[in-house]
């Protein structure tokens, strides 16, 4: 925050979905503001907001209630809650596969890093970033390496420069891949995710992040499906059981009725 500028920050705090509570001060006041998109970029982008809505006369009340209703873009930082019911694990999927450039995507590396349990960042391409993409991927890895994030992995053909960087000098370089196409990424992944569900791992982030033209939404969309699945097919085997124990359970009663007739 400055203390110069005319409205700006303290006291932000993040909450278990990654969401920013904080002090706005303005020079007329100050409120408490609960944003309801994760990431803390976004108490910048918020405050900003702020500023603009002092200008044509908003009251802080109002300005407090405008930024607890924003609701995020799709594809932008949308966070699903997900529970696997057998394991208890608790899967945080964050999509924010809209759109990418450096910048963003630390943005969004940072977020993940907030989040308890395994860290895994999957990263499609960042177009239109001239002849400098190869360096800006490079970077990226390096930031994602730095915040000892535990997976990177990427898909296309300029992000694997951020898996190579992820993986040089680095205890975690065998949790780095690069796949040219989805079908393996995702099949990677899924054996990666039922390991850890395994191994009763109980929290596990995954962030999926790239351009439009990287399509990484379809990623998202396989995840969700691979997910309930999983939890369709326990079910059906749950109350498989259920119905067996049932069926010997009245099986004995009607053993025992016989023999107190004979």
């Amino acid at each position: 925050s400055d203390d110069k500028a005319h409205c700006y920050s303290e006291n932000i705090n993040l909450d278990e979905s990654g969401c920013a509570s904080f002090t706005l001060k303005t020079e007329l006041g100050s409120c408490e503001v609960n944003l309801t998109v994760p990431g803390k970029h976004n108490v910048c982008n918020a405050v900003a907001a702020a500023c603009i809505a002092l200008e044509f006369g908003a009251s802080l009340e109002d300005i407090a209630l405008g930024l607890a209703q924003m609701q995020p873009v799709k594809g932008r930082l949308n966070l699903y809650q997900l529970h696997d019911k057998t394991s208890g694990c608790n899967i945080k999927l964050i999509d924010d596969s809209y759109n990418a450039n450096l910048e963003s995507a630390k943005a969004a590396a940072q977020l993940l890093s907030s989040y308890p349990g395994k860290q895994l960042l999957i990263l499609g391409d960042m177009g239109e970033l001239g002849s400098e993409a190869r360096r800006y991927h490079q970077e990226l890895g390096e930031f994602a390496k730095n915040l000892q994030l535990n997976t990177l992995l990427s898909l296309g053909v300029l992000s694997q420069s951020a898996s190579d960087a992820f993986a040089q000098n680095n205890d975690k370089n065998e949790l780095s891949q690069h796949f040219s196409q989805r079908n393996d990424l995702m099949a990677h992944l899924f054996s990666m995710l039922n390991e850890q569900l395994a191994a009763g791992q109980q929290d596990i982030a995954i962030l999926v992040k790239g351009s439009r033209s990287a399509h990484m939404e379809h990623v998202v969309t396989e995840i969700m499906h691979w997910f309930e699945q999983m939890n369709s097919q326990q079910s059906t085997s749950q109350e498989s059981c259920t119905n067996e124990s049932n069926a010997s359970k009245n099986q004995a009663s009607e053993n025992q009725s016989k023999e107190g007739k004979a």
